[in-house]
């Protein structure tokens, strides 16, 4: 049921992206050089292709890492058992 659910949210997510009409205001300043205001500047495909590259590699290299040397984040502490815990050290009161 979450799989269903999830695969129209996504169809209905990427819809409402492409639905929007992009106004590309390109003007030429004095000196011969192109900007845009308020809006997405257009993009070669080859350096769309260079940057979705890039961000998989940089990912990659964050899972890696995150998976192979995860004390960085976690800590180098020993992992509590609560089995050794003692009823004072968890607020217990006496039985008597």
């Amino acid at each position: 049921m979450i799989l269903s659910r999830g695969a129209t949210i996504f169809k209905c997510a990427r819809n409402l992206n492409f639905n929007k009409p992009t106004i590309i205001n390109i003007r030429q300043s004095s000196n011969g050089a192109k900007w845009c205001y308020r809006s997405i500047p257009p993009t070669d495909v080859p350096w769309l292709i260079i940057t979705e590259i890039c961000a998989g590699v940089m990912w990659w290299w964050v899972l890696w890492n995150f998976w192979h040397d995860s004390a960085r984040v976690l800590g180098h502490f020993p992992y509590p058992r609560p089995v050794e815990w003692s009823d004072e050290e968890l607020g217990i009161p006496p039985d008597d």
